[in-house]
C-alpha cells in the first residue's frame, strides 16, 4: 500500500487487502482507507471475501461470481432492496408485561412473524413499524428500553446473490 501511495494515485486497487493481517493491522488499514477516502478524495477498489472487515468502510459494492456481475451499485440502496424484499426485523426490549405487548404486537398490520425470547420480542415485518411498536407500547403501558431495526450486512446480501447466480 505505501509503494502504491508514493505516486498519489487518485485510484488504488486492493486485492484481498486484510487477509493475513492481524485485527491490530486490519484496524490501521481502515483508518487509513477511510482517510484517503475522506480526506484525500481517494477512490478505492478492494477485492475480498472478507466482507465484515472491509463492509463498513464501502459506499458501493459489485458482486461477482464465475466471472459475472450480479449485484451492483449503492451498499444503502441495495440494502433498502433487500429489507423491501425480504422485510424488516426488529428487536425490543421492554419491561412490563411483555405477553400483553406481544399480542397487541400481533394486531399490527404488516407484521408478519413474531417471538419472544430471554425478555425481548423480535418481530418480522414487512415494512418498517418502529414507531407502531412505539405507539403500541405506550398504549399497552410498557417501557422500551430498547428497539432496534437489524439490517442486512455485505455478507448477507453476498450469499442472496449467491444464490441468484448459480
Amino acid at each position: 500500500i505505501a509503494q502504491a501511495l508514493i505516486k498519489d494515485p487518485e485510484l488504488l486497487i486492493l486485492d484481498e487487502p486484510t487477509a493475513g493481517v492481524d485485527p491490530t493491522g486490519a484496524r490501521v488499514f481502515k483508518d487509513l482507507v477511510s482517510t484517503l477516502n475522506s480526506e484525500r478524495g481517494k477512490t478505492i477498489i478492494m477485492c475480498t471475501h472478507l466482507l465484515h472487515e472491509v463492509g463498513p468502510l464501502c459506499t458501493h459494492v459489485a458482486i461477482m461470481n464465475k466471472g459475472r456481475f450480479g449485484t451492483t451499485g449503492r451498499v444503502d440502496e441495495i440494502v433498502k432492496e433487500m429489507l423491501e424484499e425480504e422485510g424488516y426485523r426488529i428487536i425490543v426490549e421492554v419491561t412490563g408485561d411483555i405477553d400483553a405487548f406481544a399480542r397487541g404486537l400481533r394486531s399490527l398490520a404488516d407484521i408478519t412473524d413474531l417471538e419472544v425470547k430471554d425478555g425481548e420480542i423480535s418481530v418480522r415485518a414487512a415494512t418498517d413499524v418502529r414507531s407502531e411498536i412505539i405507539k403500541t407500547a405506550a398504549t399497552i403501558g410498557v417501557e422500551i428500553l430498547s428497539i432496534r431495526r437489524l439490517e442486512p450486512s455485505l455478507e448477507d446480501i453476498f450469499m442472496k446473490e449467491m444464490s441468484r447466480i448459480e
